[in-house]
């Protein structure tokens, strides 16, 4: 049996996360003292910084206790200072308990984190739209998919409805059209490629991807990609054409307020938006026609 106990002051810090205003360090503690059906870890964050993005649990209820620093903490549709001492209670549920504790003071804030444990577990991100499913049945067997709210299906989605019977004549059901990942690149075609180049980089922040600048050398076209790798466009240098393809660029919630933003404040950039219920886009098109929508 381990030693049922540990100092907060000796616990090492195991799980670290920079990424953005998402920047903290956790001491995931509660198994090494032997605890089973709890866990609980020690969290720091630098001002400014949060854990995670606002999120409830539909099995998993929270405890957390303030050890040190201010903050403010975000739950349901309330905002709530946050000092020493102070005890938070999150229990499960949807987006009327959703939460997320943020740093706004000028010192590091610690604070104590404590849950039940469960096998399964659903999560709702309501800033994003985003469910988490995750799921552990054994050692080696385990589910941990994020999807986007919007894109739910019919129960009976990609089923047969008929009855299999080896010795009819009829057609087995169709296979399944196999998962994408997503777009890869997109052709579009500009009658200035040294133009277009420099109003993407303005416009939509893309530069060349070096690695494949030999295309373009070749008679071939000029890739673009934004700054993490995941979208590219290839340029070709072609008269005008008449029939075009919208080319749909996905972001999130937050992050399309600052796209409308910025395109806003693009002098003569003619931006359109248009609720769609489940999302919302923003068309606008490139000075050569090429149409373009942002869409949360």
């Amino acid at each position: 049996m381990p030693k049922p106990l540990v100092n907060l002051e000796e616990v090492p810090f195991d799980d670290i996360e920079d990424n953005g205003i998402y920047t903290s360090r956790r001491a995931l503690f509660s198994r090494g003292i032997g605890a089973r059906k709890l866990g609980y870890n020690l969290t720091v964050l630098p001002p400014g910084k949060t854990q995670c993005p606002f999120h409830s649990h539909r099995e998993e209820e929270e405890m957390f206790l303030i050890l040190e620093g201010e903050g403010e903490l975000r739950f349901g549709e309330q905002k709530y200072k946050l000092r020493r001492l102070d005890v938070i209670a999150c229990p499960t549920g949807g987006a009327e308990v959703a939460h997320q504790i943020i740093n706004t003071g000028n010192t590091p804030m610690r604070y104590l984190s404590l849950s039940n444990l469960s096998t399964t577990e659903v999560c709702e991100y309501p800033d994003s739209q985003k469910i988490g499913v995750f799921a552990t049945t054994s050692p080696t067997s385990s589910l941990r998919r994020m999807f986007r709210a919007e894109a739910g299906v019919d129960y009976y989605d990609r089923e047969s409805t008929q009855l299999a019977d080896a010795g009819s004549q009829h057609s087995t059901p169709q296979a399944a059209v196999p998962a994408l990942r997503g777009v890869d690149h997109v052709h579009v075609f500009v009658a200035d490629r040294s133009a277009a180049e420099s109003w993407y980089a303005a416009v939509l922040g893309l530069t060349r991807a070096k690695e494949l600048e030999f295309w373009a050398a070749g008679g071939g076209p000029l890739t673009l990609q934004d700054s993490t790798g995941t979208v590219h466009i290839a340029l070709f240098e072609r008269p005008h054409r008449d029939t075009r393809s919208t080319i749909a660029l996905r972001v999130s919630g937050r992050e399309f307020r600052a796209w409308r933003a910025h395109l806003q404040s693009i002098p003569a950039l003619e931006v359109a938006q248009q609720d769609h219920e489940v999302s919302v886009s923003l068309y606008f098109a490139d000075p050569d026609g090429n149409p373009y929508e942002i869409t949360s």
